[in-house]
């Protein structure tokens, strides 16, 4: 495997003033991961805010622009945990590309088709009553269903 990271990375010892270390870590084992890959594989990398932008530059390189796939969005914390001044910061990112995006084919998800009603439109959890937050109960207008309120399974108004 050193033999392999020697004769396909582009970055030497003596380079990590152009790279940052982060990068100069990370580009022959995604270089590899995408050799190890089927042709109609699909990877998925969770990483945070501070090297997304450099991990998206990284794929697009390796896998090419043309098979990134998406970059999700996931909440990974709940609560107020203030990362900086003013400000929270509850989410990670999802980046995903495929080796060959003409190889893969993506499917619908028809459980969520299923499952469409009015009910997925409300706040779950705690604090999903009216009275909780008031400025958050108001209509949502839909083509299916029309003027929409949010409300609970007993009945009561929700959020």
């Amino acid at each position: 495997m050193q033999g392999w990271f020697k004769e396909n990375s582009p970055i030497d010892n003596e380079d990590l003033e152009r790279h940052d270390k982060w990068l100069c870590m990370m580009w022959p084992r995604l270089h590899l991961l995408k050799e190890l890959l089927a042709e109609d594989g699909v990877i998925f990398i969770s990483i945070d805010n501070n090297e997304q932008h450099h991990l998206r530059m990284l794929m697009n390189d390796i896998f090419g622009k043309e098979n990134f796939i998406e970059s999700l969005i996931w909440r990974s914390r709940l609560g107020r945990g203030a990362t900086a001044r003013n400000t929270a910061t509850l989410h990670e990112y999802i980046i995903a590309y495929a080796k060959d995006i003409a190889s893969v084919e993506f499917r619908e998800d028809k459980r969520v088709r299923e499952m469409e009603s009015r009910e997925r439109l409300r706040q779950w959890g705690q604090g999903d009553r009216r009275e909780d937050r008031p400025t958050m109960y108001y209509p949502i207008y839909s083509d299916k269903f029309g003027e929409v309120y949010p409300i609970r399974p007993d009945g009561t108004d929700g959020r």
